[in-house]
């Protein structure tokens, strides 16, 4: 059975849900208002950060890319 999570760990997965909750409504707002077909989405976060911008997805198909040296590589494609 895994240890009990600590008030902090507790205190930052909810401080990660928000913000992705934030950052997918206001990706959305702007697709919206420009009427794109489909997202590229270049972020510099954790993986974990990234899935949940994806959760219950409201967007068009979105690509999303990862950092490799000495430049970006498409990583998953969510439609």
């Amino acid at each position: 059975m895994p240890p009990p999570e600590s008030a902090r760990i507790r205190t930052l997965r909810r401080l990660g849900h928000r913000w992705a909750r934030a950052a997918r409504e206001q990706a959305r707002r702007a697709v919206t208002a420009i009427g794109s077909t489909h997202v590229y989405l270049f972020i510099a976060a954790p993986a974990r950060l990234a899935m949940m911008l994806g959760h219950r997805n409201l967007m068009p198909p979105t690509t999303i890319y990862e950092q490799i040296r000495p430049g970006y590589a498409p990583t998953l494609t969510v439609s």
